[in-house]
């Protein structure tokens, strides 16, 4: 049952309805993960306090399998 369903049988009064809201044109944040359906996480995109940004993405045993690298000085990196 996904999570929102389970929020909405324990907290009837404040039950959320995510169809009601307008797609946003921009979504920001530090760090966005993909996860699968069993919640495990299969992919990271991030910003770092030092200024670097990562994308990672994880097997299903979520080891790290690949990622790509910009440092803070602009330098770049890929691991596969």
């Amino acid at each position: 049952m996904p999570a929102i369903d389970q929020l909405n049988q324990k907290l009837p009064a404040l039950k959320v309805d995510l169809t009601a809201a307008a797609p946003a044109a921009v979504v920001r944040a530090e760090r966005f993960e993909v996860v699968d359906k069993q919640g495990q996480r299969r992919g990271r995109l991030d910003a770092l306090p030092n200024g670097t940004v990562r994308l990672l993405l994880y097997d299903t045993a979520g080891k790290l399998r690949t990622g790509l690298i910009v440092a803070a000085n602009g330098s770049t990196g890929c691991s596969l």
